[in-house]
């Protein structure tokens, strides 16, 4: 039988851990950390079992109203520590980003996802109208973790238009990460 512990508590935006509970077959996640930009943006940190979730508070690229042709953007970047007790295990993580978009045509839309293996962009191109769009994708990264190692993440949002008129929006609600550990 294989146990992991964890606790965790929120000190000035720090998630701090402290061995406590136990947790048959979880990884633990000794601490968390987060920047965001603009600084009104807040990340909440929240665990169930073996997946925890970025919750993003005012995580919102609007573009609709203003009369600047300047690109707007927002970025998020996070990092769990992760605790493992046994070297070189491989952990699968099951990433969902969810959100909302809608966009005119005359507005393009670029989310770029910097995952621990990988970047993703999705791009919400001119000339597609987006109207109450969910945004909800998913995506699969196998990673070989040592004793302690973080899971880290950025998220970045631009959105440019072709004239000043043009609106867009994009929401960005929570990133989801699903971990087990694999054979």
């Amino acid at each position: 039988m294989h146990t992991t512990r964890f606790v965790l508590a929120l000190a000035a935006g720090l998630l701090l851990a402290a061995p406590a509970a136990s947790a048959q077959n979880t990884p633990g996640w000794a601490g968390f950390s987060v920047h965001a930009t603009p600084a009104d943006t807040a990340l909440r940190f929240t665990t169930a079992g073996r997946s925890f979730t970025v919750l993003f508070d005012g995580f919102v690229a609007d573009a609709q109203g203003s009369a600047e042709w300047a690109p707007v953007t927002r970025t998020a970047t996070f990092s769990v520590a992760l605790q493992e007790d046994q070297p070189g295990t491989r952990l699968r993580f099951t990433q969902h980003l969810r959100g909302g978009i809608s966009k005119d045509p005359d507005a393009r839309v670029v989310v770029v996802l910097v995952l621990p293996d990988r970047t993703e962009t999705l791009v919400f191109p001119y000339g597609q109208n987006v109207v109450g769009g969910d945004l909800f994708r998913t995506f699969h990264s196998t990673l070989r973790y040592h004793t302690a190692q973080e899971y880290a993440a950025s998220v970045f949002v631009r959105v440019d238009r072709r004239r000043p008129d043009a609106a867009a929006r994009v929401d960005i609600d929570s990133f989801d990460v699903e971990v087990s550990r694999t054979p």
